[in-house]
């Protein structure tokens, strides 16, 4: 029963703490929208379009969204993970996409704080330089140029699973070998989101265990479960029959 656990008073405040960022990341990323209902950013009203789109029809996924009948060879759709997660979510809560978008930032801001708490601890032990993180990515500059945490796009959909893919690999060679497959298949699904970042996070690993050799040589086998993202990856690009139709648009040039 939870109510039998004991926590010294240290602990609480700790959890007081925590829950004090928790909730001044969220108000904090959610504060452009005190006096604006909708979206802010042109590219966030361009992915509510392809959700809405989705919604009403999966088979549309690769036709653009501004046109009911114009079919673009050329509109690859490479964070359709993306999409279908958006529209997946509202289509199951029966929210209107327009209104609650803004609360999305702001939501998904404090789930990538709190994983990066429990990274930052697990890599530490320590409270304090965890709260910190906490701290400095909340206050991560955000404008219209370079995006950030106050509009919800793939990469900040991406956020929480680059911290929860490093989390899961870093408990998986120390601990668990299983958390192996768990960091692959959010490597996976990291692949659909938001490719740039599946490619960073794969190549951050594979630096680490190539600094760490020692580790590499003495658990080949254990590490096994990182092939399967790039194999998987290389699988799905090699499957999209349009890279074929953009690939010889561009040498016919």
């Amino acid at each position: 029963d939870i109510t039998d656990i004991n926590l010294s008073l240290y602990e609480k405040y700790e959890i007081l703490i925590l829950a004090l960022v928790l909730i001044s990341t969220f108000i904090l990323v959610f504060s452009p929208h005190f006096n604006y209902r909708y979206p802010f950013h042109v590219d966030e009203w361009h992915h509510l379009a392809k959700t809405v789109q989705v919604m009403h029809s999966i088979k549309d996924i690769d036709t653009i969204p501004y046109f009911k009948y114009i079919l673009n060879p050329y509109n690859l759709d490479l964070e359709v993970g993306f999409h279908l997660f958006l529209a997946g979510f509202f289509s199951l809560t029966k929210l209107d996409p327009i209104l609650f978008y803004k609360f999305l930032p702001a939501i998904f801001a404090v789930i990538s704080s709190l994983i990066l708490f429990f990274l930052m601890y697990n890599l530490t032990k320590n409270f304090l330089i965890s709260i910190f993180s906490m701290i400095f990515f909340a206050s991560l500059r955000s404008n219209i140029n370079i995006l950030g945490l106050w509009f919800f796009t793939p990469l900040t959909l991406a956020i929480p699973l680059i911290y929860l893919a490093i989390l899961t690999f870093m408990i998986g060679i120390e601990k668990n070998q299983k958390m192996l497959f768990i960091a692959s298949l959010i490597l996976i699904i990291l692949i659909f989101i938001h490719p740039i970042s599946f490619i960073l996070v794969f190549t951050a690993i594979l630096l680490y265990l190539l600094i760490n050799k020692n580790l590499t040589k003495n658990n080949l086998i254990g590490l096994s479960p990182l092939l399967i993202p790039p194999l998987f990856g290389i699988l799905y690009l090699l499957s999209l029959p349009k890279w074929f139709i953009i690939l010889k648009s561009v040498f016919d040039l």
